[in-house]
C-alpha cells in the first residue's frame, strides 16, 4: 500500500512502493470510446527524451522530476486523474486537468505559471488529454448529448486547430499502447512517440474515419469502406467497457480486432476496414478473454482459441492453427 503524506512533495513520494502508473480504458454502457486516465498514483508520463517524468501522488497532486538530478517540482494541487497526465514530445511542458477551476491546463515541466488552454462545456466523468507527436494537445470530452468531441489545441491555447464532433467509438493502433500486467488490460500506458504515425479510427454516424497523428499534426479523415450498419452497432454494444484491448487497430489503421462479451462468453472478430464485408468471427463463447497480436505489417493476427494459437490472414482469409497448448501470442 502507498501511504498518504501531506507535509510536502518529498513526503508524498517517500513511502511509495508503486512507482509505475498506467492509464485506464473507460466508457459508458451506451458507448465505448478509448479514453485515457492516469492511475491515482505513480509515474503518469515520461518525456520521450527521458529528461523528466510526471508523477501523481496518492493524494492526486502533480509533480515532475528530473530523472538525472532527482529534482522534484510540484506543479498542481489535486488534478483530475481520470484524464491522465501527458508530457510533450520535447519534455518541456505538461498537460493535465485541474480540479479547481476545472479545465485543461499546460505548464512548464520545471514549474511556473499554468495556462488554461481549454474549457469544456460541462464537467464530464472522464476523457482524454494527451500530447501528440506534433506537440499539440489532443482533448476528448463528452458533449453532453451522449457523444464525444475531439479537439486539437496548441499548448499555448487559442482556437482549436481541429474539432471533430459526434464521436461514438474510437480505436487506436495496438502498437501505441502497452497494457499493465495483472489488470485485465483495464490499465495501460499510451506511447504515441515510438511511432512515426499513430493511426486512430473514429466512428461518426455510420462512417469509420481514419486519422493519423504525426509530427506534422493530425491528418485525415480518410473514410474507410467498412460501414457501421446494424450488425456493427450490435457488436459495439457488447464491447467491454473496461478493456483497452477490446478494440485495437493494425499499425496502418486499416484492420481492426474487436473483442466482445455477451451471455455466451468472450468473442473475437477480425474486420478489414478497407472492404464493407463485415466482421469475421474468430472465437465464439470463450470462457476467458482470447489474447491476440497483430503482425508488424498488420495483415495477419495471431490469437488464442481453445488452448491453441491460430493465425488469421486478412488478405486471403486463411485461418490456420499454429500450435496446441499455447497462449500469450506475440510477434518478434
Amino acid at each position: 500500500m502507498c501511504e498518504n503524506h501531506e507535509e510536502d512533495g518529498r513526503n508524498d513520494m517517500k513511502q511509495r512502493s508503486c512507482f509505475i502508473s498506467f492509464r485506464h480504458f473507460f466508457s459508458t454502457a451506451a458507448l465505448a470510446i478509448l479514453v485515457a486516465a492516469c492511475n491515482r498514483e505513480g509515474v503518469g508520463s515520461f518525456a520521450p527524451n527521458n529528461s523528466r517524468a510526471a508523477i501523481v501522488s496518492n493524494n492526486d497532486k502533480l509533480y515532475t522530476s528530473n530523472l538525472n538530478a532527482g529534482e522534484l517540482v510540484k506543479l498542481s494541487d489535486p488534478i483530475v486523474t481520470a484524464f491522465g497526465v501527458s508530457l510533450s514530445p520535447f519534455g518541456d511542458t505538461v498537460a493535465y486537468v485541474r480540479q479547481a477551476g476545472f479545465g485543461v491546463y499546460t505548464q512548464l515541466a520545471t514549474g511556473g505559471a499554468s495556462t488554461q488552454i481549454f474549457a469544456p462545456p460541462a464537467i464530464p466523468p472522464q476523457g482524454i488529454v494527451t500530447f501528440i507527436p506534433s506537440g499539440d494537445v489532443l482533448i476528448i470530452f463528452q458533449d453532453g448529448a451522449g457523444k464525444y468531441d475531439l479537439n486539437i489545441v496548441a499548448p499555448s491555447g487559442g482556437t482549436p486547430k481541429v474539432t471533430i464532433p459526434g464521436i461514438s467509438q474510437a480505436f487506436v493502433a495496438q502498437a501505441a499502447i502497452k497494457p499493465k500486467r495483472g489488470t485485465n488490460d483495464s490499465e495501460f500506458i499510451f506511447k504515441p512517440y515510438g511511432l512515426a504515425q499513430v493511426p486512430m479510427v473514429l466512428v461518426v454516424g455510420t462512417e469509420m474515419r481514419l486519422y493519423s497523428a504525426s509530427a506534422s499534426g493530425l491528418a485525415g479523415p480518410t473514410v474507410l469502406a467498412q460501414v457501421v450498419d446494424a450488425t456493427m452497432q450490435g457488436l459495439f454494444a457488447f464491447r467491454p467497457v473496461d478493456d483497452v484491448t477490446s478494440g485495437l487497430l493494425s499499425s496502418d489503421g486499416h484492420r481492426l480486432i474487436l473483442r466482445t462479451k455477451d451471455g455466451s462468453g468472450h468473442n473475437l472478430f477480425a474486420i478489414n476496414l478497407d472492404i464493407n464485408s463485415g466482421p469475421v468471427s474468430l472465437v465464439t463463447g470463450a470462457s476467458v478473454r482470447p489474447g491476440y497480436s497483430f503482425s508488424p505489417n498488420g495483415h495477419q493476427v495471431v490469437y488464442e482459441s481453445g488452448g491453441s494459437l491460430l493465425l488469421y490472414d486478412f488478405d486471403t482469409g486463411a485461418n490456420n492453427k499454429l500450435v496446441d497448448s499455447a497462449s500469450a501470442p506475440g510477434w518478434r
